[in-house]
């Protein structure tokens, strides 16, 4: 070790003068003597990398340069992930003569990675868990993710999907509508539900209920559309079967009703005629009664007659006085009208 600053000395709890022109580099790292980034440089033996690190990698701008990282429980007193970066000194022969290593401490960004990991990777079974096709897609229509309901809606997988485009996944003849919802939605910058039809991955035809919505960027920026459908095939099935025999009862009611008047109406004419009858049964007693007196009374009228006209002749027999006064009092009484 010919340099090991004040920073490096504070990370490891190990100070210059206990470093410098030794060879114990790996002593604040391991517990046992095992080569560091730097060691693989000078001996040109990169290749091992994989014997020491599990996440490591080379330099695609430096030759046999070397990048590895990892957890290290106790490193100055703390649990630490680093990162590990060491690059050769070459010299006019081509020889390697020295490696620089630079150790950086990540592992805040660390937890922040695994924070969003754990976090995406919640997201991402709360997204599966939910039985209706869910996706989301940047400003331009591209697809950023999408749950498993929604790759198996369109038969393809989530590498097929992400990416690309509705276009890519529909026909166009399906594609227009979704893509005339998707401006809509960010020029109003609203919300919007409708129905339509969407093809399956199968080719299938199936009628759908969307919901669209917009999502922010951090700053609040407009990111994309989040979107979900729901399969409405069956319900509308159903629906035009509860439609088609509501029909079917209202136009039964109807007949029913009309044949309930029609009932109506002949128990009314019965009633009629029952009535008709027994008023006419009512009036034919008085009526008979009535027609028998008459009969009797047309009898005792002609004896009344009979002895009138009598009465008549003998009054022309009598004195003029006595006729007159009988004659007057014929005329008072209206006999002749009687």
């Amino acid at each position: 070790i010919i340099f090991w600053n004040s920073a490096l000395s504070l990370l490891t709890g190990k100070s210059s003068l206990e470093m410098i022109g030794t060879k114990d580099q790996w002593i604040p790292f391991y517990p046992s003597k095992r080569p560091l980034v730097a060691d693989l440089v000078l001996d040109r033996a990169i290749n091992r990398a994989d014997e020491f690190y599990s996440t490591y990698s080379s330099s695609p701008f430096l030759e046999d340069s070397l990048k590895a990282e990892g957890w290290y429980e106790n490193l100055g007193g703390k649990r630490r992930y680093i990162y590990f970066e060491a690059a050769p000194v070459i010299n006019s022969n081509n020889e390697i003569i020295a490696a620089v290593e630079t150790i950086e401490d990540i592992t805040e960004r660390k937890y922040a990675q695994e924070a969003t990991a754990s976090y995406s990777l919640f997201l991402r079974e709360v997204m599966d868990a939910i039985p209706d096709p869910v996706y989301y897609k940047n400003t331009e229509g591209v697809y950023l993710g999408c749950n498993t309901a929604f790759n198996d809606f369109f038969g393809k997988t989530e590498e097929e999907i992400i990416g690309r485009t509705v276009l890519d996944i529909m026909p166009e003849s399906y594609s227009e509508q979704s893509i005339k919802m998707d401006m809509g939605v960010l020029d109003s910058l609203s919300s919007v539900r409708f129905e339509t039809d969407l093809m399956r991955g199968d080719g299938l035809v199936r009628s759908a209920l969307v919901s669209k919505a917009l999502f922010s960027n951090p700053d609040g920026s407009i990111a994309g559309i989040v979107g979900t459908f729901v399969d409405i095939t069956e319900q509308k099935l159903v629906e035009a079967e509860l439609l088609k025999s509501r029909m079917e009862l209202e136009a039964n009611h109807l007949k029913m009703r009309e044949v309930q008047l029609q009932v109506f109406q002949q128990e009314k004419m019965a009633s009629i005629g029952q009535l008709a009858a027994g008023v006419a049964h009512e009036i034919n007693n008085p009526m008979g009664f009535i027609n028998s007196n008459l009969t009797t009374l047309k009898k005792y009228l002609e004896r009344l007659v009979e002895y009138i006209n009598a009465g008549d002749t003998a009054i022309e027999s009598c004195s003029s006085e006595e006729s007159e006064k009988l004659k007057e009092l014929r005329k008072r009484l209206k006999i002749n009208y009687i």
